[in-house]
């Protein structure tokens, strides 16, 4: 805006000047569609905090180089409050595989999670997966498209089993879902720095007996059987998971609060409401240098609160030159205003009419800086 208004200076004065300039670089169409905020908007950190084991279970599928049985992909299913895994190595990602896996052997193994949270793939949100979860009663959760981070917890160990699994796979060679059963046994039975505790004593009461224990002849290895009648054994257990779970619950949530100080320190966060015209962050074209990197305007229909929380991170939104699109849900971290002129109806994704030529517009250098990338979408200056 500086550099426009010291150009036009030079050869033009009128009253509110600076002002005039200052609203017609704001509400540039084309501008809007390239430049992003300086202080980006920021949603604030939501944990997702379940009471109990097998509360809430996570899904991903990640993807490998295929093995000589055929398998190419991995189903992950992370519980989240014990952060126990479950591995199952699957030829393909359709939502038949996937719901073997889930309903044929995880369910058995853990019994029926209150909820399902994954991604927006095509084989989390098929009609077979949305039918066996109504069937059992099961909420299906979802992440907003592109945002990883709402899928943290699963994001990350993705990357902790290829590290585990190139570092096996440099040891003995042998194929990756050969190692899947190794890999999930060492992290469940590793502690996890957010509870405090193992995975495998979360989700059974005693620590496993690996393999180490037995090569040192540890006698004394906890998982052995207690002494006393099965009610004895019973009350003790209880008693311990009660105080397990109440320490990795208080080891949680200042593991939590510590992560939401740092990532909320520079928080930058104005919830939308229903009506508000936004731009979207459109990465499907990013690697197109000159396509707009903005698109829309979109309207606001209703925030989305995240399971558990009264703040909206996600937003309800359709695209407002066509009224009958299918709406979007959009994180609050992809979306900006949009400021417009009320005369002004051009949007991001049609073109606009053409300019018309006033005196101001035929001198070059009082144009937008963006107009020779985007010549039809931008007005000229008020006079």
């Amino acid at each position: 805006m500086a550099k426009t208004l010291d150009r036009a200076m030079r050869s033009f004065y009128w009253p509110y000047m600076s002002k005039d300039i200052a609203k017609h670089c704001s509400q540039c169409t084309a501008c809007q569609s390239r430049r992003s905020p300086v202080l980006r908007p920021q949603a604030p950190l939501i944990p997702i905090s379940p009471e109990r084991p097998f509360q809430i279970v996570a899904a991903d599928i990640t993807e490998l180089p295929i093995s000589t049985k055929g398998n190419r992909y991995v189903l992950v299913m992370m519980d989240l409050y014990t952060k126990f895994v479950n591995l199952y190595p699957l030829k393909d990602q359709t939502a038949v595989s996937v719901a073997g896996c889930i309903f044929d052997h995880y369910i058995p193994q853990h019994g029926v999670p209150e909820a399902l949270h994954s991604d927006q793939g095509r084989q989390f949100e098929s009609d077979l997966i949305r039918h066996l979860c109504n069937l059992l009663s099961i909420k299906k959760l979802r992440t907003s498209p592109y945002h990883a981070q709402c899928d943290g917890a699963v994001e990350r160990f993705n990357r902790t089993l290829k590290d585990e699994l190139s570092e096996h796979l440099s040891d003995s060679g042998m194929e990756w879902d050969e190692h899947l059963p190794q890999v999930a046994l060492a992290y469940n039975t590793t502690t996890h720095t957010s509870t405090g505790l193992t995975p495998f004593f979360l989700a059974h009461g005693w620590e496993a007996r690996i393999p180490l224990n037995t090569l040192l002849q540890d006698n004394n290895a906890s998982g052995l059987a207690t002494a006393g009648t099965p009610a004895a054994y019973a009350n003790k257990l209880r008693k311990r998971l009660a105080c397990a779970y109440c320490a990795a619950t208080a080891f949680r949530d200042k593991a939590q609060d510590q992560q939401r100080l740092n990532y909320d320190r520079h928080l930058k966060y104005t919830p939308y409401n229903s009506g508000d015209m936004v731009l979207v962050d459109d990465p499907v074209h990013r690697q197109n240098k000159l396509y707009p990197r903005w698109v829309g305007p979109y309207k606001v229909l209703r925030p989305i609160c995240p399971f558990g929380s009264s703040t909206p991170v996600d937003f309800e939104v359709r695209d407002a030159s066509r009224p009958h699109a299918k709406a979007k849900i959009i994180h609050y971290n992809r979306m900006k205003p949009y400021i417009t002129d009320p005369k002004n109806t051009h949007t991001l994704t049609s073109p606009s009419p053409p300019v018309q030529p006033n005196t101001l517009n035929t001198l070059s250098g009082l144009q937008c800086p963006l107009r020779m990338c985007f010549p039809g979408h931008v007005e000229s200056l008020p006079v």
